[in-house]
C-alpha cells in the first residue's frame, strides 16, 4: 500500500479500467478475479485484501477500502467467502488473523460461502454432480 496521502473517500479501485457502465456487481466480480490472480502468482495478502470488503460485513484495518458487503449481490458474497476461503487455505499451517490456523480459518469461509444466500451460484455443486455420475 502507498504511503502517499490519499484524498479522503478515494479508493484505488475507482483508478481501475472498469468500463464506465459497469454494474457493482461487474466490478465485484472484477475484484474476485483479480483476487484470483493474485493468489494464483502467490500474492497471498492482496487476495485476502481484496476479498475481505466484499466478504465481511465491518469495516477492518487491513482490506482495500471500507466494507462493501452489504452492496454486493449474494451471488457476490458467496464467490468472495469462498475465494477467502482459498486464500486462507494457501496459509495452511501457519497462524494468520485473530490466532488461527490457515486451515481452521479456510474452514470458517468454506461455512460462510456454503451458507450464503448465492450458494447456488458457486460452480462446485456442478461439479460434485459430475464427479458422481463419472465414479
Amino acid at each position: 500500500k502507498s504511503s502517499k496521502s490519499t484524498p479522503p473517500g478515494y479508493h484505488f479501485l475507482d483508478d481501475l479500467p472498469f468500463p464506465t457502465d459497469s454494474s457493482p456487481e461487474s466490478r465485484h466480480f472484477g475484484i474476485i478475479s483479480m483476487a484470483l490472480l493474485c493468489l494464483g502468482h502467490g500474492l497471498t495478502d492482496e487476495a485476502h485484501d481484496l476479498v475481505t470488503p466484499l466478504s465481511w460485513p465491518e469495516d477492518t484495518h487491513f482490506g482495500y477500502g471500507q466494507s462493501a458487503y452489504s452492496q454486493a449481490t449474494s451471488s457476490v458474497q458467496a464467490y468472495a467467502s469462498y475465494v477467502h476461503c482459498l486464500v486462507h487455505r494457501r496459509e495452511a499451517f501457519n497462524i494468520g488473523e485473530f490466532g488461527m490456523m490457515g486451515f481452521a480459518n479456510a474452514n470458517y469461509w468454506s461455512n460462510a460461502a456454503m451458507k450464503s444466500p448465492g450458494v447456488n451460484s458457486l460452480p462446485h455443486r456442478d461439479l460434485l454432480a459430475q464427479v458422481r455420475i463419472t465414479v
